[in-house]
């Protein structure tokens, strides 16, 4: 069975026992802040069945579609007829899509001057980019490591993951992201054929190293793998997130420079909301020493920190990105650490003000190795000046492959914007 199959058949699964009862509408959380509030949540979802069943699009539905966060909130034991609200709303979107009915921005993750390359190229050396880029030679290997693609921005936490990744186990394979997908970037842009065919080439490239166990960097990856192809592809080889793998092998690690402090957590709403992964980056965080100290928006019951509705909806996704902050406050905490690169990426450019630092927990766990590299990414986007950027980054400028033009344009796009 191939994705679109599946889709087909889960289209038909919820034609035959979605009751529109608006449970999934009820329980969403960006709903209430959008143009559906005032519509009742059977209302809602009635438009949702009425698009699968007759093909009638409708504002409602095109509301609906837009607002999905993509926290998978609704994907486990919401629903009483045991239902995935996320692939529902995904299936729409690949039928307005084919239909013509929608048009997204093109995007592909090969593209040799996307804007991930280019924003990771100015950040490291070249040996560090060809690093990223490329994949292990093919061997047998026992564990294979998959980076994902949106950590490219932030191109020293996938180096410190790699770093950890060959302290654990020296012959780990490695496949990049980018020339490697999961699919995800297609399937929310309706693209179902595209995310299933670049499925395939990940897991043929995956498979070809023969390996017991894939780690996966991203959360979306991880819940994708489980909750989506996981639904009908079977694996030869068991599934671990980064954080997981790691607090399984924390007696491999030396750490040299422990940290005293108090920390809280910011999980990966996804991960954590579908109980994928609940304590791994907790563990490997008291590994180095720390105090954990939750918000009470933490683990199963986290919070997303509105990235993801900022696109669409920025004042919510903001007011959203400053309650967490608020909330990690409260706590006493030194440092908010997070597990997602993106959750990261967002909250440390709101933390001005806060008593705390925002840091990746794989970026803690490497300065308690040793390994200290700078979190540029953050630095520029707090800079905001586009001038100041390209001469900090000058020598790499220098040695990127791609043309000035080009990295200027993405600079003033990324960091000015």
């Amino acid at each position: 069975m191939n994705l679109g199959q599946f889709f087909e058949q889960e289209k038909q699964r919820v034609i035959d026992n979605c009751k529109a009862c608006g449970l999934c509408v009820k329980k969403c959380p960006i709903v209430a802040h959008t143009g559906l509030a005032q519509i009742k949540p059977q209302e809602v979802q009635r438009s949702v069945l009425d698009f699968l069943m007759r093909g009638e699009d409708s504002p409602i539905l095109r509301e609906r579609l837009k607002s999905c966060m993509k926290c998978y909130r609704c994907v486990s034991k919401m629903c009483p007829e045991g239902l995935n609200p996320l692939r529902t709303l995904e299936i729409c979107a690949k039928e307005m899509f084919e239909a013509g009915l929608v048009e997204y921005p093109p995007w592909d993750a090969k593209d040799p001057e996307l804007v991930h390359r280019v924003l990771a190229s100015i950040q490291i050396t070249t040996e560090e980019y060809r690093r990223i880029m490329t994949p292990s030679p093919q061997a047998r290997a026992e564990t294979v490591f998959f980076a994902g693609c949106n950590v490219y921005y932030q191109p020293e936490k996938l180096l410190n993951a790699m770093d950890v990744m060959a302290q654990l186990d020296g012959g780990y394979a490695f496949v990049p992201g980018l020339d490697y997908c999961c699919g995800n970037c297609y399937l929310i842009r309706g693209r179902s054929v595209k995310a299933g065919e670049a499925f395939e080439e990940l897991l043929a490239k995956l498979l070809a190293y023969q390996p017991k166990t894939l780690v996966l960097w991203c959360p979306t990856c991880f819940c994708l793998f489980e909750t989506t192809f996981g639904e009908f592809t079977s694996y030869p080889f068991e599934i671990k997130s980064m954080a997981q793998y790691v607090s399984e092998r924390l007696d491999r690690l030396q750490i040299n420079q422990p940290l005293s402090c108090k920390v809280t957590v910011h999980d990966a709403c996804k991960v954590a909301l579908t109980g994928l992964d609940l304590v791994g980056s907790r563990e490997v965080l008291r590994h180095l020493g720390v105090e954990l100290v939750e918000m009470p928006r933490s683990a199963q019951k986290a919070a997303c920190c509105g990235c993801s509705a900022i696109r669409h909806y920025p004042l919510v996704g903001y007011q959203m990105l400053e309650a967490r902050i608020a909330e990690a406050a409260e706590t006493g905490a030194t440092i908010m650490a997070t597990v997602c690169h993106y959750c990261n990426q967002m909250l440390a450019s709101r933390q001005e003000g806060a008593p705390f630092t925002v840091e990746n927990y794989i970026n803690l766990l490497a300065s308690g190795m040793g390994v200290e590299r700078e979190d540029k990414f953050r630095k520029y986007k707090a800079w905001a000046d586009a001038e100041r950027i390209l001469e900090d980054a000058a020598p790499f400028v220098s040695q990127s492959p791609f043309s000035h033009e080009l990295i200027k344009s993405t600079v003033r796009t990324v960091f000015e914007g």
